[in-house]
């Protein structure tokens, strides 16, 4: 943990302390960056540092002045925010000294000049007003803080600014009869000029909160205004129903039914945009508001629909960080793959801000403890495994470590293993499998519509298929140690040229492959593909055959598997005494090492789905009575007489738990055939439970 008061001392009156303080405002925005500028304000207040805590509060207007420069400056004045928060008491005579100030512009982005200032004379940007108006909603007793001086310089904020609701919500604060007097007169002008129907909105809801503090006569006042606000033709139904909510707290006795949230009231009320054009943002309150209280309540009654999620989507667009957390919140618990969608490209923007990275994180993590099954919670574990691997391309290794960390840290009962480029779809912990393979029509699980997505360059040059294929339709686990798996004719040319394609749009991520893999889990969709087996070979002398594919495979060429893969075909299903996966495994055995092995030495250990190319496969341990040796003879000597399609070479790995576990987590990993990975950590589950 960071000593923030340690950092602080140094920066403040410890060696080269100015220049270490500019580093200090470069970096607020970063980890503990703010804490550190607060702590600095502290430590000035108790040496009695009034130069040094003016330094600071000018710092922070300049990161107020750029906040619309980008993602990176808008996270620094969030920073700003929360250190003139917690320092509010020692900052107000400041805060209003500058909001006495001179009007002036923001900087345009590049320039590094410094607009608000407290000068003399004293300057103030609209971006810093606004900011510096937002943190009157500290004042714990309104009557310690310069009520005499502030009411006045807010009360001219409201005329005096274009964007003016942080001024109306900040005069709320103080409950005194100047500052209702001050709210009335602003809306009673503001209704017979009708020029800004929207802040009639947060006027509503100050003279409600803040009328209720006085007597019959000024009650009366506040209802009388909001009756007019309440029947103004322009005004929408959120100011509406905040108008009849206030005017029921002031006189409870009139009581009038408040109209209820419609969803298009709420998808309004969550436009990022009021001009998209000239990208004005809407109030962040207002969002926060909708998501919040709203979006969130419809959607755990069961009320989530696509206009909904689409306008929750478009919200993260907003550049306010107070607004976009709420909205993760709110996609944490949309079970759609568009919501999953969203949260990861929102953990991919650069310059996140941290609040909004940690509500991502963990709606994520709701998403994933929403999962239908055991299943289901693997693949989308694997989807925020993915996501780490970009961001780490990306260079965000703190968020690629913390998406790697969500994935991977679970312990939930049943929970499947998951590797870079595979998840578990069924996995055995102790006795084999047994296998039960069923043909079903093809029509009961059609492929068409995926097929269509299939290009002719996709098909271009994939071979010709010398024999007949399957694709898995469904790998069902009807009791604990028995599976049933569903097959149906397909091609090679069919499998091969679809998994090209997959490849082809992999990039898309979780927008086009998240809900192909959970209508395959939940059983609306098939997949095309090849029916395989993936077999993990084990020598006698306790080592793991590892072996490497040639150069010109179709699939991952030169890459060494652990150990050997095979697809299933006509002829392993002709066998009565086994079924089709052993059968397949010891054929493959057989054509890739030349060695043979019986029935009672292999065991159906789960099955998974390869990834990205949506390939489900069964896994098999062959334990050979061989030692790695022998094998490698026989290999050696039938590798003479074949052609180059066959392994290119073996290696072996000690059949040790912390090895293989060491093996699978390897950062070399991309050496190793894409499911070689979970093989090996299925291999080491394996062992634990017989240990």
């Amino acid at each position: 943990m960071l000593d923030c008061f340690g950092i602080a001392r140094k920066v403040t009156y410890g060696e080269n302390a100015p220049t270490r303080r500019e580093i200090v405002y470069q970096r607020a925005s970063e980890d503990i960056g703010w804490a550190v500028l607060s702590m600095i304000v502290q430590i000035a207040v108790d040496h009695g540092d009034p130069a040094l805590t003016r330094e600071v509060f000018e710092n922070l207007l300049d990161m107020f002045d750029k906040k619309k420069w980008g993602n990176a400056w808008m996270a620094h004045a969030w920073a700003a925010t929360y250190v003139m928060r917690d320092r509010f008491d020692e900052f107000l005579p400041l805060i209003l000294d500058c909001l006495q100030g001179e009007t002036t512009s923001a900087p345009s982005a590049g320039d590094r000049s410094k607009a608000s200032t407290l000068g003399p004379p004293a300057r103030v940007t609209q971006e810093a007003a606004s900011s510096l108006a937002s943190t009157f909603d500290m004042i714990r007793d309104w009557r310690t803080a310069e009520p005499s001086r502030a009411v006045p310089v807010l009360q001219e904020g409201l005329t005096r600014w274009p964007m003016r609701r942080r001024f109306v919500e900040a005069l709320a604060q103080y409950r005194s009869q100047d500052s209702l007097r001050a709210l009335l007169a602003f809306s009673q002008e503001e209704l017979a000029g009708k020029k800004d129907a929207e802040i009639l909105c947060e006027v509503s809801k100050a003279l409600g909160d803040l009328g209720s503090s006085f007597g019959a006569t000024l009650r009366e006042e506040c209802s009388a205004v909001l009756r007019e606000i309440s029947g103004y033709e322009a005004i929408d139904a959120r100011t509406r129903r905040i108008a009849i909510e206030s005017m029921n707290m002031l006189n409870p006795k009139s009581f009038q039914s408040v109209p209820e949230v419609s969803e298009a009231e709420i998808i309004h009320n969550l436009r990022p945009f009021a001009d998209s054009e000239k990208k004005v943002y809407t109030d962040w309150r207002v969002i926060k508001e909708y998501a919040e209280l709203h979006a969130y309540s419809r959607i755990t009654r069961g009320l989530l629909t696509t206009d909904l999620l689409n306008a929750l989507v478009n919200a993260l667009d907003h550049d306010q960080t107070y607004a976009r957390v709420p909205v993760a919140r709110c996609l944490g618990i949309a079970d759609h793959s568009r919501a999953r969608a969203a949260l990861e490209a929102e953990l991919l923007e650069p310059q996140l801000p941290s609040e909004v990275r940690h509500a991502c994180l963990d709606a994520l993590r709701q998403q994933i403890l929403g999962a239908s099954s055991s299943t289901v919670r693997s693949a989308r574990r694997w989807f925020v495994l993915d996501a780490s691997r970009k961001a780490r391309q990306r260079m965000s290794d703190s968020t690629a470590e913390q998406l790697e960390e969500l994935a991977l840290n679970w312990t939930l009962n049943g929970d499947r293993l998951v590797s870079g480029d595979a998840f578990e779809l069924v996995g055995c912990r102790s006795e084999a499998f047994t296998t039960e393979f069923v043909h079903v029509n093809p029509q009961a699980h059609p492929i068409s519509e995926l097929l269509a997505l299939v290009t002719e360059e996709d098909r271009h040059d994939v071979g010709e298929g010398l024999e007949p294929k399957f694709r898995i339709c469904s790998i069902q686990q009807p009791e604990h140690s028995r599976l049933r798996i569903e097959v149906t004719g397909s091609t090679w040319e069919e499998g091969v040229s679809f998994h090209r394609m997959l490849r082809r749009r992999a990039a898309e991520g979780l927008g086009f492959l998240d809900p192909l893999v959970e209508r395959y889990l939940n059983g609306t969709g098939a997949l095309p593909g090849i029916a395989v087996v993936h077999g993990i070979l084990i020598t006698s002398d306790g080592k793991v055959v590892l072996a490497q594919r040639p150069p010109r495979s179709a699939h991952a060429p030169g890459r060494w598997s652990v150990s050997y893969e095979e697809q299933i075909t006509t002829s392993d299903f002709e066998d009565e005494s086994t079924d089709a996966a052993t059968a397949a495994a010891l054929r493959g055995l057989r054509e890739e090492f030349g060695i043979t092995a019986t029935r009672e030495q292999t065991k159906v250990v789960g099955a998974l789905m390869e990834m990205p190319i949506l390939n489900p496969a069964v896994v098999v341990i062959v334990a050979s009575p061989l030692t790695f040796d022998q094998i490698r003879d026989v290999w050696l000597r039938k590798r003479f007489g074949d052609d180059a399609d066959e392994l290119v070479n073996i290696d072996e790995v000690e059949l040790s738990i912390n090895v293989l576990r060491t093996k699978a987590h390897d950062r070399e990993r991309g050496q190793l055939h894409p499911t070689s990975p979970l093989r090996l950590l299925m291999l080491v589950r394996w062992l634990e439970s017989r240990s």
